[in-house]
C-alpha cells in the first residue's frame, strides 16, 4: 500500500501553548499526538523540521480564536497549507463537553482527515491592522462620550453653569 506524502495536523493554539496532533491520510493510521509547542512565531519551525520523513506536505488545521492568525500566516509563508476553522463549524458528539488542549488536537486532525472542515478567510495583515485601528477609534469616541456624560454630571451636581 503506498503511503500519502501529505499530513494532516491539528492544532490547538491557546494562550501559553501550541498543542499539535498529525495523522496521516490512508484510512487506517492513527493520530499521533505530537506533544506542545512554544507560541512565538519561530516555534512553529519545530514543527516543519519534526515531521515523518515520508510526509512532504503539511496541511494544519487550527480553530479562529481570539490569539490572532499568526501561525496560519505563518505557515502559509513557509509553503504549507493551513485552514482556519470556526469552532462552532466543527462537528461535536452530544455531551462531550471535557475541552483539553490535546483532545481539540486530535480531534481537529481526525476531522482534517475526513474531510468535515469547511476553512474560514484568514485576513491580512493590513486588514488586521485596519480592523485595530476602526476599533481604536470606535473606543475612543466611547471614552470621549462617557468623560463628557461624567462632566456633565459633576457641573450639574456643583450647580456650575
Amino acid at each position: 500500500m503506498p503511503h500519502s506524502s501529505t499530513l494532516d495536523v491539528g492544532l490547538d493554539v491557546p494562550k501559553d501553548s501550541i498543542a499539535v496532533a498529525s495523522v496521516a491520510k490512508a484510512h487506517d493510521a492513527a493520530v499521533i499526538d505530537r506533544g506542545a509547542l512554544g507560541t512565538r512565531p519561530g516555534d512553529s519551525d519545530q514543527l516543519v523540521r519534526t515531521r515523518p520523513v515520508k510526509a512532504q506536505h503539511l496541511v494544519c488545521i487550527d480553530d479562529a480564536g481570539p490569539w490572532g492568525s499568526w501561525l496560519s500566516r505563518d505557515l502559509t509563508h513557509q509553503g504549507h497549507v493551513s485552514w482556519v476553522v470556526a469552532p462552532t463549524r466543527m462537528p461535536q458528539t452530544a455531551g462531550d463537553r471535557v475541552q483539553t488542549d490535546r483532545r481539540d488536537a486530535v480531534q481537529g486532525a481526525r476531522l482534517m482527515r475526513s474531510g468535515d472542515l469547511t476553512p474560514v478567510d484568514v485576513p491580512a495583515v493590513q486588514d488586521d491592522a485596519l480592523r485595530d485601528l476602526s476599533r481604536a477609534c470606535e473606543e475612543a469616541l466611547h471614552d470621549r462620550k462617557t468623560a463628557q456624560c461624567r462632566l456633565n454630571a459633576w457641573l450639574r451636581r456643583h450647580e456650575i453653569r
